[in-house]
């Protein structure tokens, strides 16, 4: 039954489509036939306007010249000159002007004849009541004198009677060719001009033609318009109308436009302008009188083809019909079989009530009711949900809003089945009912119900791998063969500032490196071929250091398939080994060095105290003095160098105080004009408020000297030398960007000169001890390294800029102390005074307990001395009640210093103590030990000091 409403349908749509087909052959026949006839019609339209207004343009033109020359004719008669000269010169027979005047007037059929003087006053006029003359006649008569011929004014409406007027002048000149005066030729354009315009050689109702001028920024109509009764002269354009034809011509346009005229129709124009005058013309005709004629010939045509077209449906639609009803009825039986015997179940429904018209066999045995059983029932009975949901549902259905259900249907026995119900929509006998088609999905539904179970917890433990694989830091990526990114997680999209799905799909090489091609060698490709895991490191191009690892993955053959890729960021690492080991390398130095200076210091303590006690005994004027001196200044020398590998090896003793770092500054900055070149500038930038560190100031004047020492001698040839500060706070983020300092605040010293700089390599060496760039004997190469060691020793950091030929910048970080600086006054050495107290000496070198022996004996103490530290404490504890004082060197065999100290304040805890050494460890450090009851000497120590200190520590100071 299908089939034949199909084969119905379908012969009603050829019927239709044979209509429509013919509708549209007849549409574009018309269509074309329509346009050439347009286009016929409007080129003999077109063809006649250009004629006409040719024609009339060609007369207004002759006329103006006509005109032109008539007056320059008339102003040139001998017997007018005469009578005007006589008029002119005696002012006596104007009646007998006037009367000439009058006669020529007539003869030519002017309006007026006027006479002017050469200025353009009036002379003379027909006209009683014309008192004087218009502007356009006297700046006209002016310009007619001026050039000696003939001028018109151009149309205008007279102040005196208002009516419109256009005239024309004509100079008139004596004997000796002087202009004189001149003659005013006034016509009406009522005469001639508009009478010309307004006529039109043929039958029409809207042609029409006027002429135009330009006036600063408007068009004005010189004549009065067939559709308007406003006057002549009463019509403007603006300069700025695109539409208007007459705006177009004004502005030199020539030949034919579509256009709006003044009453806003579309218009079919011809626009030119006038020859030999100031006028633009505009012939005009509307477009609906062009064509109505065609307008008609077609609405006749389009009635008869609709009348043609519905003679052919209604014929057709009627054979077709009767044929229909006999396949109807052949297609209902094959219907009715169809519906009863498909294995489909199905049900017909009323969408109204709800009842079940119809059921097949298949309905019947899938819902244990009979057929009758179930026409006598609604659908409410079998759908488990509301009687209102199911209305809504069968609502949808029959609008065709929604074909396919999903429902849980009740069967006889009670049993619950999931049904997919496809619905549509049928007429049967007038009325809309609803034609259902339902399958059981029961075993689909459960099947579906324990994947989607499966699918959750799959999504969930996919979700939690990858949520683990996006927290890890290091970037990790899944490539293809092709070395394409299949995946990649979140650190890996982070680490380019893209988003980790725009990574999929795109080369390796192409993201991290900016490559077309593969890298060489390149890590995963070697795991590619060989199978096996490889790791390697590679340096990006933003010169960050990368360990890279790679895994390859198998299938089920062992093929590889693909290659799992971590990445991770070792800069910081290796940044911190390269620190670790230049550490090394200088606490290795430096241990070698505080030993050394630990004897040198040793010897340089007997030269320079032995030259102390020769000084004294001897006499200024004593002639040997000179050589202890000399002893005694290169004692001195050495004991410099030595204080300078101590600072280098960080074993010196600091004086650590709360200081302003500006304040060191200000203070030496006399010195470094000293220490440096006249042709060298120190500029200060200090700032503006203090910044106390925790500090010793003679150190930080050590590294000022230095760093001013390795500036001047890179500026030969004169520059600059500034010194900045400023504080500056430290984040995690710098110190792992630079690899060195720790998250704080700091006082940032920033010494920068103009000089020549240096190369990268020597950049790299300059912290290194003994190593200079100077001549043999000029430098010792130890300025830096001393520098560096005490930046260290102050818990600071110090980095170098520098380039070749563009000077040198060195920063150095202190940490900020929240104590405020104290302020330091200068101490004046007293003269050294003796005493007769008891003092124990330990001293393994037997050349200095000789020297200490000596010195303090000379100025009365009394002396006991140790070879080490058991000796002392033995020697302490039989004379402890004598004993005010011990002196005791630092490192001595059995016991050093600190330890026999510690010995001999548990036998008496009062006593005091002066330690001397050539460098210091953590045994001379104050834990547990007042600084009024010990105090450290730095060898090599002169006698003076050595005095000084005692009495100060005896005398409590």
């Amino acid at each position: 039954m299908e089939a034949e409403k199909h084969s119905i349908l379908t012969r009603k749509s050829h019927v239709i489509a044979l209509i429509t087909a013919l509708s549209l052959l007849i549409a574009f026949a018309g269509y074309f036939y329509y346009r050439n006839e347009e286009r016929t019609i409007r080129q003999e339209k077109e063809s006649e306007l250009k004629s006409i207004a040719e024609l009339k343009i060609k007369q207004i033109s002759d006329w103006y010249k006509d005109e032109l020359n008539d007056a320059g004719v008339i102003s040139r008669n001998p017997f007018l000159m005469e009578v005007v000269h006589k008029y002119l010169n005696s002012n006596s027979d104007k009646s007998h002007l006037v009367t000439y005047l009058n006669q020529i007037k007539a003869e030519h059929g002017y309006s007026d004849i006027i006479l002017t003087a050469a200025e353009g006053k009036l002379l003379s006029s027909s006209d009683k009541a014309l008192q004087h003359v218009e502007p356009a006649i006297a700046k006209a008569a002016k310009q007619a004198v001026r050039q000696k011929s003939a001028v018109s004014t151009d149309v205008y409406r007279g102040s005196v009677h208002n009516v419109t007027r256009i005239d024309f002048i004509s100079p008139i000149s004596d004997n000796n060719n002087s202009v004189v005066a001149a003659l005013v030729f006034r016509m009406d354009p009522d005469d001639f001009l508009y009478p010309l315009l307004e006529s039109w050689p043929t039958s029409s109702r809207t042609s029409e033609t006027y002429i135009a001028r330009k006036e600063e920024d408007s068009v004005i109509v010189l004549n009065k318009l067939r559709h308007l009764e406003t006057p002549a002269l009463s019509h403007r354009y603006s300069a700025n109308d695109r539409e208007a034809a007459i705006v177009r011509a004004a502005k030199g346009y020539k030949g034919f436009l579509d256009a709006i005229d003044y009453r806003g129709v579309k218009v079919v124009a011809y626009a030119s302008p006038i020859p030999d005058t100031p006028w633009f013309m505009v012939a005009k005709v509307d477009r609906t009188e062009l064509f109505e004629d065609l307008y008609f010939r077609v609405g006749i045509a389009l009635v008869l083809a609709v009348c043609l077209i519905l003679l052919v449906g209604v014929s057709l639609s009627y054979l077709y019909s009767r044929r229909s009803e006999k396949l109807l009825r052949k297609s209902e039986t094959l219907f009715r079989n169809l519906f009863e015997n498909h294995t489909a179940v199905k049900l017909i429904l009323d969408p109204d009530t709800g009842a079940i018209i119809d059921a097949n066999n298949a309905a019947a045995n899938f819902y244990g009711w009979s057929r009758e059983q179930l026409k006598q029932m609604k659908i409410q009975d079998i759908n488990t949900l509301s009687a209102e949901e199911v209305q809504r549902d069968m609502k949808k259905a029959g609008t065709l809003e929604q074909t396919s259900f999903e429902f849980r249907h009740r069967k006889a026995d009670g049993s619950i089945r999931n049904v997919e119900v496809f619905s549509s929509q049928i007429v049967a006998n007038g009325k809309n009912l609803l034609h259902s088609i339902i399958h059981d999905i029961t075993d689909r539904k459960q099947a579906e119900e324990r994947l989607s179970q499966s699918e959750a917890e799959f999504r969930r433990l996919s979700q939690e791998f990858n949520g683990l694989l996006d927290a890890i830091p290091d970037i990790l990526l899944l490539l293809d063969k092709n070395l394409k990114v299949l995946w990649a997680n979140r650190a890996a999209a982070e680490s380019i500032g893209e988003k980790p799905e725009a990574l999929a799909g795109r080369f390796c090489h192409t993201l991290w490196y900016g490559r077309a091609t593969p890298c060489e060698p390149c890590p995963v490709a070697e795991s590619l071929l060989s199978g096996k895991r490889r790791n390697a490191t590679v340096t990006r191009p933003d010169g960050r250091i990368w360990d890279v690892r790679t895994v390859p993955l198998t299938d089920e053959q062992g093929r590889i398939t693909n290659v799992i890729e971590v990445e991770r960021d070792i800069t910081v690492h290796r940044q911190m080994e390269d620190q670790l080991r230049h550490s090394q390398k200088l606490e290795g130095v430096g241990q070698l060095a505080g030993g050394i200076a630990h004897d040198f210091n040793n010897v340089l303590t007997a030269v320079v105290g032995f030259a102390g006690l020769l000084q004294v005994k001897m006499d200024m004027s004593d002639p040997l003095r000179h050589y202890a001196d000399e002893i005694m200044a290169a004692g001195q020398r050495g004991a410099s160098l030595t204080h300078q590998i101590l600072a280098f090896s960080r074993k010196q003793v600091l004086d650590m105080k709360p200081v302003n770092l500006n304040e060191i500054i200000r203070n030496l900055e006399k010195m470094l004009h000293r220490l440096l070149r006249e042709d060298i500038r120190i500029e200060l930038n200090l700032f503006s408020k203090d910044l106390p560190i925790f500090a010793d100031a003679s150190q930080i004047d050590q590294v000022m000297i230095n760093l001013a020492t390795n500036a001047r001698d890179a500026m030969p040839d004169g520059g600059k030398l500034s010194i900045a500060t400023e504080p500056f706070e430290m984040d995690r983020e710098y110190s792992e960007m630079h690899g060195y300092g720790s998250p704080g605040k700091y006082a940032l010293l920033t010494i920068s000169d103009s000089g020549c700089g240096m190369d990268p390599e020597t950049k790299s060496r300059i912290f290194e001890p003994f190593f200079t760039t100077k001549e043999v004997g000029k430098g010792t190469g130890l300025g830096l390294a001393v520098v560096h060691g005490i930046v260290k020793q102050h818990n600071g950091y110090i980095n170098i800029y520098s380039e070749v030929r563009n000077g040198t910048i060195f920063k150095i970080y202190l940490p900020l102390t929240e104590y405020a600086a104290k302020e330091t006054k200068e101490e004046t050495e007293d003269q050294i005074r003796g005493g007769t107290e008891t003092i124990l000496i330990a001293e393994d070198d037997a050349s200095l307990r000789t020297l200490s022996r000596t010195v303090l004996s000379h100025y009365g103490y009394k002396v006991l001395d140790a070879v080490d530290g058991d000796d002392a404490v033995i020697k302490f504890s039989r004379d402890k009640e004598s004993i005010k004082l011990v002196i005791l060197d630092g490192i001595m065999p059995n016991k050093n210093g600190r330890e026999a100290f510690d010995e001999i304040l548990k036998l008496c805890p009062d006593m005091k103590a002066i330690f001397m050494s050539g460098y210091a460890e953590d045994i001379f450090t104050h834990d547990g030990i007042p600084d009024t009851t010990a105090v450290f000497i730095q060898k090599p120590v002169t006698p003076d000091k050595l005095l000084r200190t005692v009495r100060a520590v005896l005398d409590g100071q």
